[in-house]
């Protein structure tokens, strides 16, 4: 879903100057799935519905009425299933959407919104899902992690010489 959420939304898309690019393929695990994936508007679309659950928990605010907005949309309904309790909808265009709502919100009730939130590097949008032992994770990678560490380390660098 992160993957989803980074390659598609639009504000992904944006910070990392990537708007002219075409989308990338995403991978299939289960061929069953592939008919549900849609067109990229929709996964665009999607995308940028989930990108606002992750920045209203970065910013603190209702992640619950983003969350509920998706799933309005979709309309799930608990079904019997051979593995346990599934769901299902209406509109196959919705599945992805709601899938991903719903394992959001299991994920917010069992860690909570500061789990899961936005890249604090300077020019990233992109989101994460921090399932570390310790539950501090700020960054998407380990990547903007390091061009964020050089990057204080060169202003500090700059700011002791212009001190000298």
């Amino acid at each position: 879903m992160v993957e989803l959420i980074n390659e598609f939304s639009d504000p992904a898309r944006a910070a990392a100057g990537e708007q002219g690019e075409p989308y990338p393929e995403l991978p299939v695990p289960d061929g069953r799935l592939a008919g549900h994936l849609g067109k990229t508007a929709e996964l665009v679309s999607a995308a940028n519905d989930l990108h606002a659950i992750f920045d209203a928990a970065e910013r603190g605010g209702p992640v619950e009425d983003a969350i509920n907005a998706i799933l309005d949309r979709a309309r799930p309904w608990q079904r019997a299933a051979p593995a346990g309790i599934g769901f299902a909808v209406t509109d196959a265009r919705s599945v992805l959407p709601a899938a991903c709502a719903l394992a959001l919100l299991e994920w917010v009730a069992a860690h909570g919104t500061q789990r899961i939130g936005v890249c604090n590097a300077g020019r990233c949008v992109d989101v994460f899902a921090d399932a570390s032992a310790a539950g501090h994770r700020r960054f998407c990678s380990a990547t903007c992690s390091n061009r964020h560490r050089v990057a204080q380390y060169r202003a500090r660098h700059r700011e002791q010489t212009r001190g000298t």
